[in-house]
């Protein structure tokens, strides 16, 4: 529930305020997320937490895409380019090899090394990110590793990286506060 809360509170936060959310991370998200949760249903092994973020996903995408189509210009840079070929790659893989436990670890290696270029984002600007909708989300990361069905490939993996993933993309946000209160002083 955590999970799934996160999606439109980021969405309303990337409406309405001054966040540049880094549109080729969510397009890899959604399609990590797809892989991953196949994978699961082929193992009979579904973390419910998958079907939250693969909706949210949308719900984000659609936000991201509806505020920025006034400026079409994605600003994308050889690393989200980069990063979007190899979940793609990952994807294509575990299609040829037909095991959901390799597309599941594939996926996740894909995921984050598809989030390199949020992480290089933030780094530059803590600015670019709500820190609210990622508390939910890592909120929602928890109950996730909590709730693995088991500990196999299939049933923790995923919740088990996303929350290392998600964690850290709330320390590289919380340097915002860092950064405010050194000016400040």
């Amino acid at each position: 529930m955590y999970s799934f809360t996160a999606f439109p509170l980021y969405a309303k936060e990337t409406l309405r305020s001054t966040a540049k959310p880094t549109l080729s991370v969510w397009i890899a998200w959604v399609l990590i997320d797809v892989a991953i949760l196949a994978g699961m249903i082929a193992k009979e092994k579904v973390a419910p937490q998958m079907i939250a973020y693969v909706l949210g996903l949308g719900i984000i995408i659609g936000a991201i895409v509806y505020k920025f189509k006034r400026n079409a210009t994605m600003g994308w840079t050889g690393t989200d380019w980069t990063c979007l070929v190899l979940v793609c790659v990952a994807i294509l893989l575990w299609g040829v090899a037909d095991d959901p436990n390799l597309a599941i670890f594939l996926s996740i290696v894909a995921g984050t090394i598809g989030t390199i270029p949020l992480f290089l984002n933030i780094w530059r600007d803590p600015l670019r990110e709500p820190p609210l909708p990622w508390i939910f989300v890592a909120i929602g990361g928890i109950f996730g590793v909590l709730a693995m069905p088991d500990t196999t490939i299939a049933g923790a993996l995923s919740p088990v990286c996303f929350l290392v993933l998600q964690g850290e993309i709330l320390l590289l946000i919380s340097r915002k506060f860092l950064l405010r209160q050194t000016k400040v002083m």
